[in-house]
């Protein structure tokens, strides 16, 4: 069974998807802009000891209807009243330099596939190709056209670190687009609505652009172009590579940082914070799920996007009440005989890990 057959609801994905140690991800936010704004010429950032809220240009259009209350339309242009300028926001990226680590989370809704459409940008405003940007490609780019990407150059054209692709995103209908990438480790992730589409560790990733400009809307170099023709909603930014646990709670619940989410104790896949056998039972009743969300909800030990006898080894292993409480009750399989299965692919992975 695949993950669209499975349809666990999207809202309760939150729950799933938390890590226990979630809250640690308090101090790593350092933006977020909702973009409600309904007048005025200012986009709020709600982390305030940041600062650096954004100009909005002329010719973007506020109060359009959003995934999370509401939400700017931008003209498809790169001039200056095209875009939302926070400009030189060290605020926000004074944090990022220090972790050398950076998240870009946002929701976007386009049905341009011409051009590349530039979301998000981050970089040096005095180079044509110093930069961390994400949107939407257009057509002859590394990936199909009017699938989303994530980019980081360090004043090179020809060691980019590019990631991208995945299900097209120029329907018309709101996608969540997450870019995690982290310097130390030179890895760059690019998930698409909660799921990671691509991933790359290389040279390219192995150096944090200069940051000076930070614009939604244009690819804001020395010379801007690629301007959005397209609505953003719920822009948020960490100074941390989110992973794939914290990218789908950020997905399952729009307009809310991680910040707002509850932490959840790792094998609790109903969310109501305890660890007991009715979570053992989820995991056992989805036994040879496939093509789910790695590491989230029933899938919680072998994080592979597949729910199998390591999933249920974790409740031996870290809840050994629960198990054996779980394992009497076994319906519809009899208990013994899903110990003796168990045991066997127990003694399997025990021989795997000792190659």
């Amino acid at each position: 069974m695949t993950w669209s057959e499975y349809n666990l609801p999207r809202r309760g994905l939150a729950a799933l998807a938390c890590l226990t140690a979630a809250t640690c991800c308090q101090a790593d936010l350092v933006a977020h802009y909702r973009f409600d704004e309904a007048s005025g010429s200012t986009a709020v950032n709600e982390v305030v000891a940041s600062g650096n809220d954004g100009a909005i240009g002329a010719n973007v259009t506020l109060s359009a209807t959003g995934v999370a209350g509401s939400a700017f339309t931008f003209s498809g242009g790169a001039a200056q009243a095209d875009i939302v300028d926070m400009a030189d926001a060290q605020g926000v990226f004074a944090p990022i330099v220090a972790s050398n680590q950076l998240t870009l989370s946002y929701w976007v809704q386009s049905v341009d596939t011409g051009n590349r459409n530039v979301a998000v940008f981050m970089g040096n405003n005095t180079l044509s190709n110093d930069y961390i940007d994400s949107g939407v490609l257009g057509n002859g780019q590394f990936a199909p056209a009017g699938t989303g990407y994530g980019r980081s150059r360090k004043a090179t054209n020809t060691n980019v670190g590019d990631v991208g692709g995945g299900p097209v995103i120029t329907d018309g209908e709101f996608h969540h687009i997450a870019l995690s990438i982290d310097y130390a480790t030179s890895t760059g992730s690019y998930y698409v609505d909660g799921m990671l589409a691509d991933a790359a560790t290389g040279s390219f990733f192995a150096q944090l652009p200069t940051l000076n400009n930070f614009e939604i809307g244009r690819l804001g170099r020395s010379s801007p172009v690629d301007g959005l023709a397209g609505t953003v909603d719920d822009v948020q930014i960490y100074s941390a590579a989110l992973n794939v646990r914290e990218v789908a709670a950020l997905f399952s619940s729009p307009g809310s940082t991680l910040n707002d989410l509850p932490p959840i104790v790792d094998g609790d896949t109903n969310g109501d914070g305890v660890v007991d056998v009715t979570d053992f039972n989820n995991v056992r009743n989805s036994l040879g799920y496939t093509g789910l969300q790695a590491g989230l909800g029933v899938d919680i030990a072998g994080e592979d996007g597949a729910v199998d006898f390591r999933d249920l080894r974790f409740f031996q292993q870290n809840y050994p009440t629960v198990f054996a409480l779980g394992m009497s009750q076994a319906v519809p399989e009899p208990a013994s005989l899903l110990s003796a299965a168990f045991a066997v692919a127990g003694a399997m992975f025990g021989l795997r890990r000792a190659r």
